[in-house]
């Protein structure tokens, strides 16, 4: 109900002679409650205190006792205004204060968890917008000092001049609900059977049988040992982490069907997720394949580089990635350049990314065209390593120390012209795709590999450890959660 301004003051109004009252339902009564006219409400006895001077705090002597537990919140239900006041004013200065009620209630949760209900509080505001007076008229808790916080505060509370004068008296509930944070609902994978093993280099949760967690930690253990001592240094702070899935169904019940694997942080460590695949375990050099061992040298190679350099640019972390992942060992070599079936249909398909696009964004922006940013920035990184015979490495090196100083995104140009000794990015562009052309597309694999000479690692040992599924749980809430963004 809406009680509209007169336009003309009366010249004589006394609260005696004539009384203007508007009923005002804030939230969720829908009845007038105003009493009838002539019947004034009976003053409630209570105990009370004067405070700041000309403020009236009273509150019940006794109220009910209920218990409830938990972190609580205080929310507005309903409240009713007897005088000349518009709702939305008044509902509009409550709201301010709100938080100051809710301190109230949660510094009283500090003792007594078992805590919640409805305190309906009843103020009257003086001609000038001030608190008169602050009353506790009913109470749910049991709780005097949240009654005498919540009225201090009131007393305090300013409101706009009620309309012709007079007093205005505020009805006004404040219901208290604990807040009980919902239960995360269950995952489709059960994280309680994934057991712990360690290798030199590895952590790994599985709940594949034991002789295909020893084939593939055997696999990344020699992989790692080839690129740490060729490519990509490693800090031996801490080792690897794998969650390695038996079933491929099971971890695209967490990601997208077109995920393979992914590298996540989960309580501040790096950590690998994949599945076994079974049968797909031979070494090269048959790279146009996607197999287990491609995407955890994939992921690997990211989680190397996070640790070396954590503030690495997309285009680098993905080109390296990319370039590292179908490494494969023989007769006492490791052997790296071969790209992988996507790549290689990504640069047969059409012309690479244009380099202000890859250097400027994520390869999560270019959804669209995200096997062109892979094909990309694996193209600039396999010109470094394998391009013009190996000559180009010192390309790399430079590189490498430019990122080290921490470049801001928007001089990754300038790094890369630098690079390539001042050539414009649209000639260094020109040679990416020209290289594409002739030396990855046109020609036998071999002319684009590259050999390092390696020492054989020999039987890795994998022990059985101590397993942790609180940790494999939060992991595959991360990747459900990003439902496999990298």
């Amino acid at each position: 109900m809406h009680v509209r301004k007169p336009k003309h003051r009366p010249s004589i109004l006394t609260a005696s002679r004539h009384r203007i009252c508007a009923c005002v339902i804030l939230v969720l009564t829908s009845a007038c409650l105003a009493r009838p006219k002539g019947q004034p409400a009976k003053p409630q006895r209570v105990r009370g205190e004067v405070i700041n001077g000309d403020c009236y705090l009273g509150f019940v002597p006794d109220p009910p006792e209920n218990a409830d537990g938990g972190q609580g919140d205080a929310d507005v239900s309903d409240a009713m205004a007897a005088g000349a006041l518009d709702k939305d004013d008044i509902l509009q200065r409550v709201k301010s204060h709100v938080h100051e009620v809710k301190q109230c209630y949660e510094d009283a949760l500090k003792q007594d968890l078992d805590l919640s209900g409805r305190e309906v509080f009843r103020w009257t505001i003086g001609p000038r917008g001030s608190v008169l007076s602050s009353r506790l008229i009913s109470s749910e808790m049991n709780a005097p000092e949240v009654a005498t916080c919540i009225g201090r505060h009131i007393c305090d509370w300013r409101f706009p001049e009620p309309w012709f004068g007079g007093n205005v008296v505020i009805t006004y509930p404040f219901v208290f609900n604990p807040y009980r944070p919902a239960a995360p609902a269950a995952l489709p994978v059960n994280h309680t059977l994934f057991k712990g093993y360690r290798s030199p280099h590895m952590l790994v949760h599985s709940d594949a049988h034991q002789d295909a967690v020893h084939e593939v930690t055997q696999r990344l253990e020699e992989l790692y040992a080839a690129i740490t001592s060729t490519i990509l240094a490693a800090k031996d702070d801490f080792p690897l982490e794998l969650i390695l899935f038996a079933s491929e169904r099971d971890f695209h019940k967490l990601s997208p069907n077109s995920l393979q694997g992914i590298f996540i942080q989960v309580r501040n460590r790096g950590v690998m997720m994949m599945f076994y695949r079974e049968g797909s375990n031979e070494w090269g050099p048959a790279g146009l394949r996607s197999d287990y061992v491609q995407v955890a040298v994939h992921e690997m190679a990211h989680r190397l580089l996070d640790d070396v350099m954590p503030h690495a640019p997309s285009w680098f972390h993905e080109g390296l990635a990319s370039f590292l992942e179908t490494a494969f060992i023989r007769e006492g070599h490791v052997w790296y350049g071969l790209p992988s079936a996507s790549i290689m249909a990504a640069l047969q398909k059409g012309p690479i990314l244009p380099l202000p696009d890859l250097l400027s964004t994520t390869v999560d922006k270019h959804s669209w065209t995200k096997a062109r940013y892979y094909a990309t920035a694996w193209l600039l990184l396999n010109y470094f390593m394998v391009g013009n015979g190996g000559r180009e490495v010192s390309r790399y090196r430079h590189l490498w120390q430019r990122l080290q100083e921490k470049p801001e995104r928007s001089n990754w140009a300038d790094v890369l012209i630098d690079v390539f000794d001042g050539k414009p990015l649209a000639v260094i562009e020109a040679e990416l795709q020209n290289y594409a052309d002739v030396m990855i597309v046109g020609r036998s694999r071999a002319a684009r590999l590259r050999q390092m000479p390696i020492t054989a690692v020999g039987e890795v040992p994998v022990r059985e450890r101590e397993a942790d599924p609180e940790f494999v749980e939060e992991a595959c809430r991360v990747l459900q959660a990003n439902q496999g963004v990298h």
